[in-house]
Order: structure tokens, then sequence, then C-alpha cells
């Protein structure tokens, strides 16, 4: 039975992802003072979301080499 690795940092990274698109979503419909901290919030996913692509990519280029 093949056993896997966790990729600790990357799965940080999904895990902030996922939280801070768990609180932005619902803010976006509670008003419109708290559109500011959701659209922060959606960013911060956002470039969090890159980064981890960003990683897994060059992990996969460099196990091609």
């Amino acid at each position: 039975m093949k056993q896997l690795q966790i990729d600790w940092a990357q799965f940080i990274r999904a895990l902030i992802t996922v939280a801070a698109m768990v609180v932005a979503f619902p803010l976006l419909c509670v008003a419109s003072v708290a559109f500011v901290i959701a659209l922060l919030l959606s960013r911060l996913a956002a470039i969090v979301s890159v980064i981890i692509d960003e990683h897994t990519e060059a992990r996969s280029r460099k196990g091609q080499k």
C-alpha cells in the first residue's frame, strides 16, 4: 500500500484560503460596511490560491526533470 505524504505548507495555505472564503461570502450578503472586509478576505483567498497553484506547478515541474 502506498503511503501518502502531506505537504503541510500547502495544506495550511489551502486552509487559509477556505477560511477566508467561508468568512467572506456571508459577509457580502450582510451589510455594505462588511463589504470592505469581505472584499479584503476574498482578495486574500485569491492571492493564497495563486500561491498554492504556483507552488504545486513548481513541484510538478521539479518532479518531471
